[in-house]
């Protein structure tokens, strides 16, 4: 969270995660998030990308089993794509 500098996401193992409340909240430098970014075992996703305005596009992640989505995507003022 707020890693201005973080420009993409290193390969980590998210597979058992439920909550990824404000993960790379306010990362303004990230510009791309790793396909295959495995997400399906996600219950909370607020906030997660919110102020990331260096995103263009995301590529597909599960988040087949959400319930929470508020502000997931706020202020990504550049994020033309969304699969």
């Amino acid at each position: 969270r707020g890693c201005s500098g973080l420009t993409s996401i290193p390969v980590f193992d998210f597979s058992s995660g439920e909550v990824f409340d404000g993960t790379f909240m306010d990362c303004s430098g990230l510009t791309e998030i790793p396909e295959g970014l495995d997400t399906s075992n996600g219950i909370e996703f607020p906030h997660m990308f919110c102020g990331c305005s260096g995103l263009e596009a995301i590529p597909f992640f599960d988040t087949s089993k959400g319930e929470n989505f508020i502000y997931l995507f706020a202020d990504c003022v550049n994020l033309e794509t969304i699969p």
